[in-house]
């Protein structure tokens, strides 16, 4: 099997794996509703559990030819890895009963609601599946756009400078390593119990976003773009941005839409118009996360400070005081430098043409920023 035809069933599995996703969450809302009976929601999670174990199983083969095909990039290695990892974890979701499964189930809104419903354990598990199966379909279409511009000079079709190009790779290098260390730590139980449903559903969304980001300014015409595949929806079961920020900070909701009207638009000079506002947004998000006065009584280090003001470092690092995880704050760390320098190069205007930028990509940057500010914003959730 060609390395071609191995990407191109890897998208396949990632669209597989969303519409399982998707199949998963209308059977627990027709549930909840009252739609069905609990004879005949038992027997739906059990069918989908069926099914969604072959995809299962051919899932880990391909991965495995992947893997030991040679020749492949330490960024796609860090992500093979990563995937492989995720696929077992849902491979090893048994019942009646499983600590991940347990873990993810105890946080879910589906899980409260219908827990009466139906017994624990097959519901537990089903919600775990759906979690990973959302999870393996951001991870799984990440691993293709990858594979995708691995022999391509990053933003060839956006024409962006060597400094813009050098700090991309650089940062995608960071994330790919820092995110598989994170789902292993899912895997070898070094994350506590309580954050690994926020390890398993947010970051494969932050680093499919990032890298769909930078694939959609490289990518070919020959087909290999992140137009091909076709996950996006599959983040309708998920907190949108809009909603948190109404709770949040509801002003800041302006800025969002600002941001994508302005993507819409036929301004010549709209897409530092969408940089600025969302950069100001992820600012401001970040600042109410983490106060200056609120910092300056967790930490006097000078390390923290510049110019008497806290630096983002120590800001991320007090949103993420509490979750007792190297791996996870790294990961918050790596994931939101990576996200900030790409908006701050289209910010600065000298780094990039800005008429070679399409409705897409431009959209693309969007919606990496949204992701972030939810990922954020649940972050802040979790301590509360």
């Amino acid at each position: 099997m060609s390395a071609a035809l191995r990407y191109s069933e890897l998208a396949d599995l990632a669209q597989k794996f969303s519409v399982s996703s998707h199949l998963y969450e209308d059977t627990f809302l027709k549930a909840m509703s009252g739609a069905l009976t609990s004879t005949a929601f038992a027997h739906g999670l059990t069918q989908q559990l069926k099914l969604e174990s072959g995809l299962l199983q051919a899932t880990s083969g391909v991965l495995e030819k992947i893997r030991f095909a040679g020749g492949l990039s330490p960024d796609i290695q860090s992500l093979a890895g990563a995937n492989s990892i995720l696929t077992q974890l849902a491979k090893d979701i048994a019942l009646p009963q499983s600590p991940l499964a347990g873990a993810i189930a105890a946080q879910s809104l589906f899980h409260e609601r219908i827990k009466e419903l139906i017994p624990g354990g097959l519901t537990a598990t089903a919600i775990a599946k759906m979690d990973l199966s959302r999870s393996l379909s951001f991870s799984l279409a990440a691993q293709g756009v990858l594979a995708g511009m691995d022999s391509l000079a990053v933003g060839r079709l956006a024409g962006i400078d060597d400094a813009f190009r050098q700090a991309t790779v650089v940062g995608m290098t960071h994330l790919s390593r820092s995110y598989e260390a994170l789902i292993e730590a899912v895997r070898s139980e070094q994350l506590p119990v309580v954050h690994i449903p926020l390890a398993i559903r947010y970051p494969p969304i932050e680093y499919y976003r990032e890298i769909a980001v930078v694939g959609s300014i490289t990518a070919d015409q020959g087909g290999r773009s992140t137009a091909d595949v076709p996950v996006e929806e599959v983040g309708e079961g998920l907190p949108c941005a809009d909603d948190l920020l109404v709770q949040f900070n509801k002003p800041l909701g302006a800025l969002l839409d600002g941001a994508r009207r302005s993507a819409d638009g036929d301004n010549p000079d709209r897409v530092r118009h969408v940089a600025t506002s969302l950069r100001e947004l992820i600012t401001q998000v970040l600042h109410g996360l983490a106060p200056d006065e609120q910092i300056r009584g967790w930490t006097a280090d000078p390390a923290m400070f510049h110019k008497n003001r806290p630096t983002r470092r120590a800001r991320l690092l007090y949103v993420v005081r509490d979750l007792d995880s190297d791996q996870l704050a790294d990961f918050v760390e790596r994931d939101v430098n990576a996200a900030l320098s790409f908006v701050d190069f289209l910010s600065a205007g000298t780094h990039v043409a800005d008429s070679r930028l399409t409705t897409t990509q431009i959209k693309s940057v969007v919606a990496r920023a949204e992701s972030l500010l939810v990922f954020l914003l649940q972050l802040g959730n979790s301590r509360s």
